[in-house]
């Protein structure tokens, strides 16, 4: 039975660490393809929600050639000069990847600040 545990315990150790891999592997992958051959156009933030804790997910999107991106970045709480939480209906600058189109990271000029770094889970 004890060896049981022991098992369960080291199966839900790799599982951990594997989820953690990956958010690390796709973390380095974005980043490697935003540095190498990117363009700019302007993305309009569509909505902010609450996710745990402390965790806002700041949803974003711009169009390239007549198609529509969406995509999101995880950020703490905050709200622009204007009052709206998480700058919703506000424009700015995006960065995306010439070779992947889905590939693309939001400026957030002087509220950059509150995006959160690396979002595992």
């Amino acid at each position: 039975m004890k060896s049981n545990l022991l098992s369960r315990d080291k199966v839900a150790i790799v599982i951990i660490l594997l989820l953690i891999g990956m958010a690390l592997i796709n973390h380095y992958y974005k980043s490697k393809v935003l540095r190498k051959d990117t363009v700019e156009v302007i993305g309009l933030i569509i909505d902010f929600k609450h996710k745990k804790g402390e965790r806002y997910e700041l949803i974003y999107n711009y169009e390239i050639d007549g198609v529509s991106y969406k995509n999101y970045v995880s950020t703490n709480y905050f709200n622009c000069d204007n009052g709206k939480a998480g700058c919703v209906g506000e424009s700015f600058k995006v960065k995306y990847s010439s070779e992947n189109h889905e590939v693309s990271e939001i400026h957030l000029e002087k509220y950059e600040r509150f995006k959160r770094k690396i979002d595992l889970f």
